[in-house]
């Protein structure tokens, strides 16, 4: 497969396959289950320009959090780049939503919010990660439990620790940023 030069887009469809990511070399087309993260790379807080909620902020939306959390008081959009990325090139693959979460109080506002942009079946599991590097930890555990190898799990997030995290695991891992660059380049 090819992925063209930067400043040549085809409309439609067209291969991924081997492909640099920030200096990273990904094989894209043995992936067999993905891996999202929510804030800020499947649901993009616009609130406040684009700053993020702060502690206190999300303490309080924690005890009172309702369905229209990430609707109308936290208002968030979907990521359009990564949901064409994702249509476009892996329509047919198994994905995850693994969140980053200190409470279980917000599913019911992030269920409300996926099941507006996105197909109900969209994700096949939804899981929270009590600590960012729990994240690594899920992973782990899913490549073990699937009899997967770490290069067939494509992790999409924001943090780059977390990014680097997965890599040096063995992991394929690409940033929102790079999917936002990669599918609206020219656009």
């Amino acid at each position: 497969m090819f992925f063209p030069l930067p400043g040549f887009f085809m409309k439609g469809y067209m291969d991924i396959g081997m492909n640099k990511f920030n200096g990273y070399k990904l094989d894209l087309d043995n992936i067999k289950l993905i891996v999202l993260d929510y804030d800020d790379t499947l649901c993009i807080h616009i609130h406040n320009g684009i700053t993020r909620p702060s502690e206190q902020d999300w303490d309080n939306l924690t005890k009172e959090a309702k369905e229209n959390t990430y609707l109308d008081l936290v208002p968030c959009v979907p990521n359009k780049a990564l949901k064409l990325f994702l249509d476009t090139y892996f329509e047919k693959t198994e994905k995850h939503l693994l969140t980053w979460a200190n409470t279980k109080r917000l599913i019911p506002a992030r269920k409300a919010f996926i099941k507006k942009y996105y197909d109900t079946e969209y994700f096949t599991k939804y899981e929270i990660a009590h600590t960012r590097k729990a994240k690594l930890s899920y992973l782990l555990a899913v490549a073990e439990y699937r009899d997967l190898d770490k290069n067939e799990i494509l992790l999409i997030e924001d943090h780059p620790d977390t990014l680097d995290e997965a890599r040096d695991t063995g992991f394929m891992a690409i940033s929102t940023a790079e999917i936002t660059y990669m599918m609206w380049e020219d656009r």
